[in-house]
């Protein structure tokens, strides 16, 4: 692990470095714009509300989830911590992400993370300073 680090560390680093800053290019942003208006508002309409699902549909689609997850466990994990310690880490971080309110508060810091990233301009000092108190 630390020879593949020592040999490649620099050639990843430039290609993350690239891959995000060609995410964050303008016309990267305006594809995520034009798919976010056309998500909400296909065909200049108002999307409609899409059905409730049951209980038994949530649940079933959480098992399928969980199976998908446990199965595509990368290799490299397996083989660094062991299979049945990598299921495990898997199932906790799956479980941990069954929380609707967590889930929320990670989404809004998230976005908020992005928007200052795309726009900085957006970082004046009023704004950092109700981000800070809360």
């Amino acid at each position: 692990m630390v020879f593949v680090q020592v040999t490649f560390g620099g050639t990843i680093n430039k290609q993350l470095r690239q891959t995000v800053q060609w995410l964050r290019s303008e016309e990267m942003l305006v594809y995520y714009m034009h798919n976010f208006k056309e998500s909400w508002w296909p065909g200049g309409q108002l999307s409609s509300l899409w059905p409730r699902r049951s209980d038994e549909e949530k649940t079933q689609t959480k098992i399928d989830a969980k199976e998908k997850l446990l199965k595509n466990i990368p290799d490299v994990l397996s083989s660094f911590v062991g299979q049945k310690n990598s299921k495990i880490g898997a199932t906790k971080i799956f479980e941990g992400f069954q929380d609707a309110r967590a889930n929320k508060q990670l989404f809004y810091i998230l976005f908020e993370l992005t928007m200052f990233s795309l726009f900085p301009e957006m970082l004046s000092p009023t704004v950092v300073s109700s981000a800070v108190s809360e």
